[in-house]
């Protein structure tokens, strides 16, 4: 799919969410990634990075100097609002429902991983449909491809980072040996892509 066709879509399906998933090298590409939402926006966001289990979540202070959303360790429970972030604590499942509200969970690790991308890819898929935007980013196992595929097959938009371009490609490259993403994008585009999105997304 061409980028110009993608954005129609995305207006067409009035997308209000948006879910990323990175591990190994998303650090970095997240802070390059994350400033490009800009507000006033009507979107929401949730990630997961795959994060050591022990000690404290430092992702949202590391980010928000440098962003415009508010970013926020999800908490179990609570509903997503536009312009706001919501990250995966460590060692906690993040999942999304219908009401687009966030539930925590500690069952056990999927794809030797919790938080999982693959169980808030799928949970998206699954209660947002059309609505929801996938984006995969770098990572050195094959979690998010599954997930990415299931907002694939509910008419969701996905989008993965060119394993070229990826500082560890083969999470990029299991998603793209699975189905076939609507983008697939170096993590400059992905960002232009995303820059662009917010600005015309601005919420009324």
């Amino acid at each position: 799919m061409k980028t110009q066709q993608f954005l129609k879509k995305f207006h067409e399906q009035k997308i209000s969410t948006v879910v990323i998933g990175t591990s190994a090298g998303g650090v970095e590409a997240l802070r390059d990634l994350l400033p490009c939402f800009k507000a006033p926006s009507a979107l929401s966001v949730a990630l997961v990075i795959h994060l050591p289990p022990e000690g404290p979540n430092l992702l949202p202070s590391l980010y928000q100097e440098f962003c415009d959303y508010k970013i926020k360790e999800a908490d179990s429970s609570e509903t997503m609002i536009p312009g706001t972030i919501y990250i995966a604590p460590p060692d906690y499942h993040l999942s999304l429902e219908k009401d687009k509200t966030l539930s925590l969970s500690v069952e056990s690790p999927l794809n030797y991983s919790r938080p999982s991308i693959d169980i808030l890819f799928e949970s998206a898929g699954y209660a947002l449909g059309d609505k929801c935007m996938g984006i995969l980013l770098t990572g050195a196992n094959g979690d998010g491809s599954r997930g990415l595929q299931v907002i694939n097959s509910k008419k969701g938009l996905t989008i993965v980072q060119d394993p070229e371009d990826a500082e560890y490609p083969t999470m990029p490259e299991s998603a793209i040996g699975l189905f076939d993403p609507d983008l697939i994008l170096s993590l400059e585009k992905i960002k232009k892509l995303i820059t662009q999105i917010t600005k015309e997304n601005t919420k009324e």
